[in-house]
Order: structure tokens, then C-alpha cells, then sequence
């Protein structure tokens, strides 16, 4: 009876890709990976421990051979004067061409990657892991435009994300890195 259990969960997890994003959400469909490759900025984020006092947070994706997406990311850490980096490799838990990945780092982490929202021009997106406690507001320009994140703030709230607890990234113009 337990083998016929495993083969049931088994099952599921390979038709439903075992995905886990927050309740009532849903990654982007119709996505077009080689669009999102390049740099995206952190505009706002929730906080999470490993990004405590991190500026200048930006992440660089390129599409490897095998299909899989490297990620580098980088901040600055306020505190220590250096730069961190982070690698990591993210694979489609589905069809490739819904936004839905699973990244391993470095080590024994891994961790959800779902894009809810991007824009048609592929310039400004939100991505959370597996719960509501982590939000991105991302973006390929350092800056974004008020009304353009005001708009994504809104969507956001209304995905019943704490936004109040958004912060706001600090970037320079150009990377120190």
C-alpha cells in the first residue's frame, strides 16, 4: 500500500511538475525564456536574511545549452564593503514556456523562481519563491518609472503580498562591479 502511495505522489508530481507557488497564483504562461535572459535590477523587494543591507542588487541570466538558466546575482553589502555573489541554475519545473523554475544554488539550497507579471517588452516584471514572503519587483533599467511601479505595487497588494513591507533598493546608475 505505501509503494502504491509514492507511485501516486510520483505521478502527480510529474504531471503537475510538483510546483509550488503561492495559493491563488499563477506564473506567466506563453513565456519566451530567451526574452528574459540579461540583467534585471531589484527595484523593491521583502527582506529576507540573506539580503539584509545588500544595494546594488542585480542579477545576470544566460541561457546554457542544456536549457537551463545560470543566474549570478550580486549586491553590495553595506556593512561588510563587498560585493556578494551568489550562482545558482534554474530549470523549468513544466513546459518551458511557463515561468515556473526551481533554482539550485550552491551547495545543499534550492529555492522557487515563479515570474507572476511581465510586461509585453519583457522591461519589468515580479517574481516570488513559494510563499507570499518573497517578492521581487525587477527591472532592466536601474530605475523604473513611478507610475509603472505604482501599478506593479498595486497588483501586488491586490495578490495579497505584504507590499507595505516592500523596500526599496538602492542602485547606482552603473554597477561598481
Amino acid at each position: 500500500m505505501k509503494s502504491l502511495k509514492w507511485i501516486w505522489i510520483l505521478g502527480g508530481c510529474l504531471l503537475l511538475g510538483c510546483a509550488t507557488i503561492p495559493k491563488g497564483l499563477e506564473p506567466v504562461t506563453h513565456f519566451q525564456v530567451e526574452r528574459y535572459m540579461g540583467r534585471w535590477y531589484e527595484i523593491r523587494r521583502l527582506d529576507h536574511p540573506y539580503e539584509v543591507n545588500l544595494t546594488n542588487v542585480f542579477a545576470d541570466y544566460t541561457l546554457l545549452p542544456n536549457g537551463e538558466i545560470e543566474m549570478i546575482s550580486r549586491g553590495f553589502q553595506t556593512r561588510e564593503n563587498r560585493w556578494l555573489i551568489a550562482k545558482s541554475t534554474a530549470s523549468f519545473i513544466g513546459n518551458k514556456d511557463v515561468a515556473s523554475l526551481k533554482l539550485a544554488f550552491d551547495g545543499p539550497a534550492d529555492d522557487d523562481y515563479n515570474v507572476l507579471f511581465i510586461d509585453s517588452s519583457y522591461r519589468y516584471a515580479i517574481v516570488t519563491c513559494d510563499d507570499r514572503d518573497g517578492l521581487w519587483i525587477l527591472s532592466r533599467e536601474p530605475v523604473l518609472d513611478k507610475s509603472i511601479l505604482d501599478s506593479l505595487v498595486v497588483k501586488a497588494k491586490a495578490w495579497e503580498f505584504p507590499t507595505e513591507q516592500l523596500i526599496q533598493v538602492e542602485q547606482k546608475a552603473k554597477p561598481l562591479i
